[in-house]
């Protein structure tokens, strides 16, 4: 009759624990949301990473979102060495955002494809961000698409995310 019992009380555990979970890792996938098209080809981003970075005297937010996890380790490396993500090179599909003290979007970096494009300044990208209690949200991308060389591409973008500290 113990075990028994002892089954059921475990069974009922892992029903109401492994949804838990579950909820959680779909939680995780909205947070990070969007894509680049280049050409023909659509880039899922699904993975990403906030951080404060220094441009010049100023202390900026940036917001990378990959197709691919980004290595951690090396973005924490180049913040700690140098304020800044200088020193972190990703080549795979992305798009890093760099918003001003305001929240304004200043500044985007789009890597696909093999292209390799960076614009500040130009109105047909736009976005947003709010930081509040150490969380990054907001979105980004372009009202049309624009053509870079021979290749049409667009990007869209919605993100929420802690701010990634160095170590």
């Amino acid at each position: 009759m113990r075990i028994t019992a002892g089954c059921h009380f475990v069974a009922l555990l892992l029903f109401a624990v492994v949804p838990a979970f579950a909820d959680d890792k779909n939680e995780a996938k909205k947070a990070i949301s969007g894509a680049i098209t280049m050409g023909d080809q659509k880039y899922q981003l699904e993975h990403g990473a906030a951080f404060e970075t220094k441009r010049g005297d100023k202390t900026h937010t940036a917001v990378i979102l990959s197709e691919h996890p980004l290595d951690m380790a090396k973005l924490k490396d180049s913040l700690k060495k140098k304020g800044n993500d200088e020193g972190y090179f990703y080549f795979k599909p992305h798009v890093k955002l760099i918003f001003d003290e305001k929240g304004k979007l200043d500044f985007v970096f789009i890597y696909a494809d093999g292209a390799s494009i960076n614009s500040g300044g130009n109105k047909n990208m736009t976005g947003n961000v709010e930081i509040k209690d150490g969380i990054v949200s907001g979105k980004g991308g372009m009202a049309k698409p624009e053509k870079f060389f021979d290749k049409m591409y667009t990007f869209e973008v919605h993100f929420s995310a802690k701010i990634v500290k160095p170590d």
